[in-house]
């Protein structure tokens, strides 16, 4: 396989994008509160360290026990010029995701996670991430 071409496209000023939402505190406190509000879950967050024997989970979001539901929601982005944009449900959880201890990508279907990253986002402001931004419209992956 020749890697040339994403060397070349990862060298180039290009913008980066997370991959999941980042959001203010209060933000994030609010898609906690939705999700226990529609799965009866009263439980916290899973936290890294309870599953990080089994994996890596790089860039952790809103980790829940599989077994509390799923987050039957979309989640709706209005920008303020006007562009609204509605993220489905099936985009925003998936189970968790990781790598294992020889770099292999491993599903751990005990839980659910959330595309939304589980701190923070810096200045407290949001990030919308790969769920929302694609490179393609910025030119860097042009053919």
């Amino acid at each position: 396989m020749d890697l040339s071409r994403w060397r070349y496209i990862a060298n180039r000023k290009c913008p980066r994008y997370d991959n999941l939402f980042r959001l203010p505190s209060t933000r994030i406190d609010l898609v906690k509160s939705f999700f226990k509000g529609i799965t009866q879950y009263s439980g916290d967050a899973v936290q890294p360290d309870v599953y990080k024997d089994t994996l890596l989970n790089l860039e952790p979001g809103l980790v829940y026990p599989a077994a509390a539901g799923l987050f039957n929601a979309s989640m709706r982005i209005t920008l303020d010029g006007g562009l609204t944009v509605d993220i489905p449900a099936h985009e925003l959880q998936r189970y968790l995701r990781g790598l294992d201890r020889d770099g292999n990508t491993v599903l751990n279907t005990g839980y659910t996670e959330l595309q939304v990253y589980g701190e923070p986002a810096p200045q407290d402001a949001s990030v919308l991430g790969k769920a929302f931004l694609s490179q393609a419209s910025t030119g860097c992956l042009e053919s």
